[in-house]
Formats: C-alpha cells, structure tokens, sequence
C-alpha cells in the first residue's frame, strides 16, 4: 500500500502544471485527487492479479468476478471516487475546455497505470510465480487490500467518502 502512496504523490505533481491556471471550485481538493489516485491503483491492481493469477491457480471464476467481489466490499470508496472524478473531469471541462478535461483524465490513467503495475510486478514477478499469486489472492481475498483504519490513507478516503455524501 506504500506504492499507493507514492502514485497519489505523483498524480498531484502531475496535476499541479495542468491546474495551474485554474482556480480551486468546490469539488477540486489535492486530497480528493490523492484519494482517487489511491483507490485507482488498488482497483487495477486487484484486476490485474485476477487477470494473471485466476487460471494459473485453477480457478474457474473469471477476473471480472473476481474484481466485483473486492468491489463490493470497497463499494463507499469507489463510488466516491467515481463521483469525484465526475465533478473533478465537469470543473476541468468547464473552466479550460476539452483540453483541460482530457489533460485531467490523461494525468489520472498515467499516474495510476504507472505505479499500479510497478506494485504488480512486485507482487507477481518471483521465482515461483504460483505461490506469488496465492499470495496476492489471498491478500485481496481475505480483505487485507481492503481500505481500512489501516491503510495509509484512510483519512482521506474517508474525507472523499464524506465529501461524496453531501
């Protein structure tokens, strides 16, 4: 969850030259942009492992249904995100273009892209790739990739959560 933290860093510096003219509206915070990053990289991450690790172990589901279960218990978190990026992309469009927009959308995928698969190969990239995807699985299956007190952003994720219920 370390590299988490490091991909919503990069996100915010990647963010900072594109908003630089723009003024801060209501939905538009530096934890809110950290936030989604951070939750991004988690998603992709879990969609990845399942991607990679599902059929190698034997097992039959398919890594969409695999994701959808880590969603489902992560379920506040990604809606908020969702929600924010909506406002977040709205805000970018309306105050700099189309432009703006997809300079915002194109910092986010990079930023999170980047970091989400450096920790999948840390993850996966071993000797023996069959106990490394036990491994994450098991991470992700027992909810110990789930955000919580734990997590090293758990303050901000619960202040996009908040922010997502007004």
């Amino acid at each position: 969850m370390i590299s988490l933290r490091i991909s919503a860093v990069v996100f915010l510096l990647s963010l900072a030259t594109i908003a630089n003219a723009q003024t801060t509206t209501l939905a538009t915070s530096e934890s809110r942009d950290a936030s989604i990053a951070y939750i991004g990289v988690a998603n992709f991450v879990v969609g990845r492992v399942g991607r990679d690790c599902l059929a190698l172990l034997g097992r039959l589901e398919v890594p969409k249904d695999f994701v959808a279960v880590w969603q489902q218990r992560n379920a506040k978190y990604l809606q908020a995100s969702q929600k924010y990026m909506d406002a977040r992309i709205n805000e970018a469009e309306v105050s700099g273009g189309v432009g703006q927009r997809n300079a915002i959308i194109d910092a986010l995928t990079k930023s999170v892209r980047g970091v989400a698969e450096s920790t999948v190969k840390s993850w996966l990239n071993q000797a023996d790739k069959t106990e490394a995807c036990k491994r994450s699985v098991a991470i992700i299956e027992s909810g110990a990739y789930d955000f919580s007190p734990s997590s090293p952003m758990y303050g901000e994720l619960e202040s996009l959560a908040a922010w997502a219920q007004r």
